[in-house]
């Protein structure tokens, strides 16, 4: 089995700095269940003016994030988990 090497070690990096390489017009996978990105999702929340056409796909969330739309008043129920009900234009 041929095996992939990445060009330099994975490095860790801030919410702000990873939030800053999103571009108009890309998907997100925030991927499911437990693992939200939430301080990622402040970040890229606080971009949300310079944006456009970003959709964000989720499966499993425990809670709506800053960049999910807020349930309207009267709704039984926020947007379905895993579609890409999140969107900056």
């Amino acid at each position: 089995m041929l095996m992939r090497k990445a060009a330099a070690p994975a490095r860790e990096i801030s919410a702000e700095a990873a939030a800053a390489m999103v571009r108009s017009g890309m998907w997100l996978d925030f991927g499911g269940s437990v693992n939200q990105p939430d301080l990622f999702d402040r970040a890229l929340a606080a971009r949300v003016g310079e944006l456009t056409g970003v959709s964000i796909r989720s499966c499993l969330t425990t809670r709506p994030g800053p960049m999910w739309p807020p349930t309207p008043p009267g709704s039984a129920s926020a947007p379905i988990a895993g579609t890409s009900a999140c969107s900056t234009g």
